[in-house]
């Protein structure tokens, strides 16, 4: 994902957001925001974006709220499940996200402000009118230099930290070919195997045990979604996904379909991950690595130190695992903990 970054003759004018629901606070409007600095954010939480961003938004909030700065979301759903306002609830909360959220099922405010891809930040000087707006979530110290820069604007005279990133920052995707998304189910999927899809079906795949970057490889029984591939043996039987990918770090959107915790074996060029190059929701015991799945969101996998080409593995024997998409990226940041200088 590339960034995209404007800066406006501050001539847009913010309109109010149109919701479905609303988290964590009664709606917001731009009327009774005059004055201050607004950070507006349009995202879907079940991507590798979030996760990142997250941490950035929420030291930001501590930063420069007493400041004047007002941060509030508007959820866009890419995936059916992000319809769903309780898992969007479960997620903000999982993270540690206290600010407003608008929940937007309908997509009606994206062409309202223009935004173009997800996740999109918006800021918002103190007199209503748009300022700056960038996408993605590289150089996301350019987005607090901004901060920065509206808040005098708007009249504070106070210390600034130094923003966050803006010390090493050092993304290798500009140099190698990574594909950053591979996505599941049979609307758009890039399944890799010659059996190919049948939708709404269960199709018994077998491991080619040749592999192309850019697709990802099943075997064991697995049902045809329009959005995903499910493991659903007929008898308990092992299930296995291969990724062959180019990068640092891997993600998935995953979910447990039956509603309970499902335990998958991880593999990297046929060895289990390690303290040094798991992802946070891996976890080692007894010499294996396993990833728990549960609630339908974004979950890291891998995260290597270096470049490189690899074979991942997931090895599933429960019915209901569902996998929606891979993330990959060969983003590496070497930056001061989060919360330095604040």
């Amino acid at each position: 994902m590339y960034n995209y970054r404007r800066q406006t003759e501050e001539s847009d004018r913010a309109v109010n957001i149109v919701a479905n629901f609303w988290l964590n606070s009664e709606p917001i409007f731009f009327e009774i925001l005059r004055g201050k600095v607004v950070l507006l954010l349009f995202f879907n939480y079940a991507s590798r974006e979030w996760v990142e961003l997250s941490r950035y938004l929420k030291e930001w909030e501590r930063r420069y709220f007493e400041k004047g700065l007002f941060m509030f979301g508007v959820h866009v759903p890419k995936f059916p499940f992000e319809t769903n306002v309780e898992n969007i609830s479960r997620e903000i909360k999982r993270l540690g996200i206290n600010f407003p959220i608008a929940v937007d099922n309908d997509w009606i405010n994206l062409s309202r402000y223009k935004v173009l891809e997800l996740p999109t930040i918006i800021l918002i000087n103190r007199d209503g009118l748009i300022s700056y707006s960038h996408i993605g979530t590289r150089r996301l110290w350019e987005v607090e230099f901004n901060i920065q820069s509206l808040l005098i604007k708007a009249g504070y005279r106070g210390d600034f930290p130094l923003p966050i990133g803006s010390r090493h920052e050092f993304d290798e995707s500009f140099f190698y070919k990574v594909i950053p998304e591979i996505y599941a189910g049979y609307s758009g999927g890039s399944l890799g195997n010659p059996e190919g899809f049948a939708s709404e079906s269960v199709i018994k795949y077998e491991d080619p045990e040749i592999y192309i970057n850019g697709k990802f490889y099943l075997s064991g029984e697995w049902y045809n979604g329009k959005h995903f591939f499910k493991h659903q043996p007929a008898e308990a039987s092992l299930g296995v996904i291969i990724l062959p990918y180019i990068g640092t770090n891997v993600g998935m959107v995953a979910e447990s379909t039956n509603g309970e915790e499902i335990n998958l074996i991880v593999t990297q060029d046929g060895e289990p991950l390690s303290d040094e190059n798991r992802g946070e929701d891996v976890f080692v015991e007894c010499g294996q690595s396993y990833i728990r799945i549960c609630e339908p969101r974004y979950y890291e996998i891998v995260n290597n130190f270096d470049y490189g080409e690899h074979i991942l593995k997931l090895f599933v024997i429960s019915e209901g695992f569902a996998i929606y998409k891979f993330s990959i990226s060969a983003f590496r940041t070497n930056r001061e903990p989060v919360g330095y200088g604040g």
